[in-house]
């Protein structure tokens, strides 16, 4: 977790003296009053043209995604060009499990982030874990729980692309590992207050339960899943979303 802090902090300053940042800020200048749908299209827009001059800058690149994400693109050639470069320009096993998001999400190259997901999924379990003891620091505490959850993370992305490859069988083991961890790991590491932590990370089982179910036209249980998750309070804000809903009413 530290070493995360810092390499971010050197990005940042990295990013001072990169051209496409000093380009970005006379854009964003002119960006301000500009409503967010026409600033993540003409973001989209710009970002090509920075990207072409500059291949080497990351944070050009990470333009071109952040404009990617603003207009909700489905192209599997863009995401596969930009996460690709993205991977090129980061420290090794750091941006290839988002890589894999990104495809997941956008339902593009699922083959492609299912590889990459198991491989770094691979690293993270092949890593040694260091245990917490009677001399801890609470950074020492906060590193072990943070090394916990990456895994977790990457998990519940594999599960979705199993799904929608058609891997029920791995999807189901996938999900019980997710459901592993929120057992074990996430109970001892974070606040379980459904308040606080839970919304976020608790209902991530029931969810990909869900999702599985409805591939696999078990809509009773998908629906049995989907209340439990739907219909608490605590989960509204993270997961009534119009999508979900559409999926919920579907059934």
């Amino acid at each position: 977790m530290r070493a995360l802090l810092i390499a971010f902090a050197a990005t940042a300053l990295a990013a001072q003296d990169d051209p496409a940042f000093k380009a970005y800020q006379v854009w964003d200048a002119t960006e301000r009053s500009v409503d967010y749908k026409a600033r993540g299209q003409n973001l989209l827009d710009v970002s090509a043209e920075w990207v072409a001059k500059w291949p080497d800058s990351r944070f050009a690149w990470e333009q071109r995604r952040s404009g990617m994400l603003a207009t909700q693109s489905v192209s599997a050639e863009l995401w596969k060009q930009v996460d690709e470069n993205l991977i090129r320009l980061n420290p090794p096993h750091t941006f290839a499990a988002g890589a894999a998001y990104d495809w997941v999400t956008a339902g593009v190259n699922v083959e492609a982030a299912e590889k990459l997901l198991l491989d770094e999924i691979g690293w993270e379990d092949s890593r040694p874990k260091p245990t917490a003891n009677g001399n801890s620091t609470l950074a020492d505490l906060v590193d072990e729980a943070g090394l916990s959850m990456r895994p977790f993370v990457m998990l519940c992305s594999l599960a979705r692309a199993e799904i929608r490859l058609k891997q029920y069988q791995e999807a189901r083991a996938t999900i019980e590992r997710v459901h592993g961890y929120l057992e074990g790991d996430f109970r001892r590491y974070f606040d379980t207050d459904p308040l606080e932590a839970f919304p976020d990370y608790g209902a991530k089982y029931f969810q990909l339960s869900a999702e599985l179910a409805v591939a696999e036209g078990r809509k009773a249980d998908a629906l049995a899943f989907y209340r439990a998750y739907l219909a608490d309070p605590y989960f509204g804000r993270e997961y009534n979303s119009p999508a979900k809903m559409k999926s919920l009413n579907s059934l």
